[in-house]
């Protein structure tokens, strides 16, 4: 027996050297002839279930936390490890219930303070935000030193739950504490740049965006996705001070001009996104001509050179705020030009998750474990914990503060909205029928109306044939309706479906689309509606 004792002994010592170095593998090798001759030893199952967890072996790693339960079941520390090894098997309700088993049994040291971190992970990923909140901040309570409240980690989840529950006065509260305890990373001047331009706190917003620019050491990339903060920042002040629009939209053509200055020697893609915002500033002061030659230009440039994938100008900020919501920065999507409120309709239709979500996923978790010291292997919770930390470093470096958006349709917007206004409706159609295809919700809906309407005219000509004309706008009617239904939150594909029907003369229709949306929205189309009846009236 005393020959079993010291091999066992000897076995958890050499594993625990092996897995202080990284050796996940050969400390599993270790320990399964330990495990053989005493499978009843609480150390050796909880470091091969450490071991197997670190591997990316959960299953496995789930059968010697359940043999360590039964060695004790009452022992709540067994049942808190047991939850965690649910957890990343993503069992979430047997995890949870692990939890509340460890609570009620009693729980000591780490095991105690991250219980209710582990719960409020579990409340977010379920949905329940408001239980989500409350166990972080009880988490929270258990630390007298006070450092939990600055963990990024932390920090970060109670951020997304904040924006989640669309608290902005809370979000821009943690954002800011954020900024500060992480003062280093681009993406958080991003966040909070981007709830305050939501809040129309400007001023602030142009404070972070100088503070970046200060004390932060930028590259190419990172340099213009700025420039694109700022020219946002001052069309959104241009919108918010109309007697004063001119003077923004001509701070953010100096802006421009100062990047092209700092950036010395720009690649292609950095001189095409120039102009481009050069297009949609000009846009914005009403001067489709100088927009269309930029636009037109771009058009017969290098089809061959890459093109930028960055935010526009006007959707920026909540673009921003919905990839720190919705994306963790090593999977941002693709998927993700008019008022921000008009966005909103984006914010439902993405990928649910941040970094911490994704750590919550096992294929993420396999992936992405990095070397842990003895006290740390002994527990899933703290690979959790410090894999999101790991993320979240790694995040200053692969993360820009611009979500990905096609420069295309940003390039069609202004093309067909020049072709509308100077009534060349034959160059609008096939801008439009590309811009249906978009992956953005907006951009999409924006082509099939302005499909429709570029028949009509063009039927109206004599250019079109009749018949074909109302086939598209049925089409395009059926279409909204079916995307309204889908998506209640989807406000462009309403207020397209009510312009369609003023346009037709369907005005009882017009109005009762119009009266479903919001006070500004309503009387926004309202005036249109009145517009298109005195039209057609005057003929």
């Amino acid at each position: 027996m005393e020959d079993v004792k010291a091999f066992v002994e000897g076995c958890l010592a050499d594993a625990r050297i092996a897995m202080g170095n990284g050796k996940y593998k050969e400390a599993k090798a270790i320990l399964l002839p330990a495990y053989e001759k005493d499978p009843h030893n609480a150390q050796v199952l909880q470091k091969l279930g450490g071991a197997c967890t670190l591997l990316g072996e959960f299953e496995e790693a789930l059968t010697y936390y359940q043999q360590n339960l039964a060695l004790n079941p009452e022992d709540g520390n067994n049942h808190y490890m047991l939850g965690n090894a649910y957890f990343v098997n993503s069992k979430y309700q047997k995890a949870f219930a692990e939890y509340v088993e460890a609570e009620n049994k009693g729980c000591t040291g780490e095991a105690e303070q991250k219980l209710h971190y582990q719960m409020g992970l579990i409340c977010s990923l379920t949905g329940d935000r408001k239980a989500a909140l409350l166990h972080l901040q009880q988490y929270e309570d258990t630390d007298p030193t006070g450092k939990i409240a600055l963990e990024e980690s932390y920090l970060t989840e109670k951020l997304k739950l904040y924006m989640q529950e669309e608290d902005n006065e809370n979000a821009i509260k943690y954002a800011r504490i954020l900024l500060e305890a992480k003062p280093t990373q681009l993406r958080y001047y991003g966040v909070l740049f981007s709830l305050l331009m939501a809040d129309k706190q400007y001023e602030e917003a142009e404070a972070v965006l100088d503070r970046a620019d200060r004390y932060l050491n930028l590259d190419y990339e990172q340099t213009l996705d700025m420039l694109v903060q700022r020219v946002a920042m001052y069309a959104g002040r241009a919108d918010a001070k109309p007697d004063e629009s001119m003077t923004y939209l001509e701070k953010a053509l100096d802006a421009i001009d100062l990047a092209e200055d700092q950036i010395g020697q720009p690649k292609i893609e950095h001189i095409r996104e120039m102009m481009l915002l050069r297009a949609e500033i000009y846009l914005k002061e009403n001067d489709y001509d100088t927009a269309l030659e930029i636009a037109e230009e771009l058009v017969k440039g290098p089809a061959t050179q890459p093109v930028p994938e960055v935010g526009s100008i006007e959707e920026h900020q909540e673009q921003v705020k919905n990839e720190f919501l919705t994306n963790p920065p090593q999977i941002a999507q693709d998927e993700s030009s008019q008022k921000y409120i008009q966005q909103l309709e984006d914010m439902a239709l993405r990928d649910p998750g941040i970094a911490a979500d994704v750590l919550m996923n096992p294929e993420a978790v396999a992936q992405r474990l990095t070397e842990e010291s003895e006290t740390q292997t002994e527990n899933t919770a703290d690979v959790v914990r410090k894999m999101l930390e790991t993320m979240a470093a790694e995040a200053e470096t692969s993360y820009h503060l611009i979500a990905p958006q096609s420069f295309a349709d940003r390039l069609n917007h202004i093309l067909i909205t020049c072709y509308i206004e100077a009534d060349r409706f034959e160059e609008v159609l096939p801008y439009a029928v590309a811009m249906k295809g978009s992956t953005t919700v907006r951009y999409a809906n924006f082509g099939c109306y302005v499909e429709a309407l570029a028949m009509q005219k063009l039927a109206q000509a004599g250019k079109k044939d009749k018949a074909e004309a109302e086939n598209v706008y049925q089409r395009a009617i059926a279409f909204y309706r079916k995307k309204m239904m889908d998506d209640p939150s989807d406000i462009s594909a309403a207020v397209f479906r009510a312009r369609l029907y003023a346009e037709n003369g369907k005005y009882a229709l017009a109005e009762q689309v119009a009266g479903m949306l919001d006070d500004a929205a309503m009387q926004s189309l309202q005036a249109y509606i009145e517009e298109c009846r005195q039209a057609n009236d005057a003929r």
